[in-house]
């Protein structure tokens, strides 16, 4: 029973350390945002937003996770379907890479 408890706590530790990194900057931007704005409801708004979409991101990778495990035919591909996706995500970082920096070359 104190697995129930542990796991995910160290979990979301591990999690937390590895994201910060990233999401800090957008934080502190929406912050700072959030701090000049004369309306408390549309700060607040933006800061719910911005947890909802992080938190959301996790679930749904969760679900359809155990998903796609339960489904034997996937485990054949999941291999093919893992490099596709780093492909997939190096392409798109040297896309923004370049979107962004192009104009400074």
């Amino acid at each position: 029973s104190n697995d129930l408890v542990l796991y995910p706590i160290l979990i979301g530790g591990i999690f937390a350390l590895a994201t910060t990194p990233c999401s800090t900057p957008i934080l502190a931007g929406i912050m700072g945002f959030a701090s000049l704005s004369a309306n408390i409801v549309l700060a607040g708004l933006m800061l719910f937003l911005f947890a909802l979409g992080q938190g959301l991101v996790i679930i749904i990778a969760g679900v359809f996770t155990s998903m796609l495990k339960q489904l034997r035919s996937i485990s054949r591909v999941s291999v093919v379907l893992m490099k596709l996706s780093g492909l997939l995500l190096v392409a798109v970082s040297i896309y923004l890479y370049w979107k962004i920096f192009s104009p400074f070359i």
